[in-house]
């Protein structure tokens, strides 16, 4: 484990393979929608490996920390509306500093999936509420750059728990347990991996 030169309570390391998923999340400041991702401030990537969790800067040596991680790493990468934000702003970032791509072998986005089902979004703070009684932490987002320059580890704790909360539905989607969106509910379907790893065992598939 290394310390972030920029960031003297930031640590952050080449993560080691030891669950079958793992939980990311980035926090950002800056930018406007209308020219996403140009313009969004890479602050932090959290990652949760569910023993432990790691949180790489945006530094050229962190950010091909990160990078190596995700590509070594052959389990499944969770996100909550990563195909969307998360994703897309790796990707600007990865290529713009590393000039490499983002390798992720496996992605599973919560948010997508629970829209394929209900047809509609909803707030992680939301499901995770409505789902099994946790919340968010209070947050306002416009004070990220503020924050992440003055007090860094505010925002990693904030970034922790919505690791946590994401982790907790995705376990909820492995047990094929429902999720609550406060007027419905829903099953999400096993990701592929799980399917085949399933239909490996012998065991029946619901979702086929």
């Amino acid at each position: 484990m290394r310390q972030a030169p920029d960031k003297p309570n930031v640590w952050y390391s080449q993560a080691v393979a030891t669950t079958e998923f793992w939980a990311l999340d980035i926090e950002t400041a800056g930018g406007v929608w209308s020219s996403f991702p140009d313009g969004f401030d890479l602050l932090m990537t959290g990652l949760d490996y569910g023993s432990d969790s790691q949180v790489y800067t945006s530094t050229t040596e962190s950010l091909a920390s990160l990078a190596d991680s995700l590509d070594a790493y052959k389990g499944t990468i969770v996100t909550y509306n990563g195909t969307s934000f998360d994703l897309p702003i790796l990707k600007r970032y990865f290529a713009k500093v590393l000039n490499r791509p983002l390798k992720i072998h496996d992605h599973y986005d919560l948010l997508r999936e629970i829209y394929n089902k209900a047809g509609r979004r909803i707030s992680l703070d939301k499901v995770c509420y409505y789902s099994f009684g946790e919340r968010k932490i209070p947050w306002d987002h416009r004070r990220n750059r503020q924050v992440w320059e003055e007090n860094p580890e505010l925002l990693i704790e904030y970034n922790k728990v919505d690791l946590k909360l994401t982790s907790k539905l995705y376990e909820r989607v492995l047990a094929n347990k429902p999720l609550f969106l406060g007027d419905s509910t829903v099953v999400l379907p096993l990701p592929q991996k799980q399917l085949r790893l399933n239909l490996s065992e012998g065991e029946p598939d619901e979702h086929e």
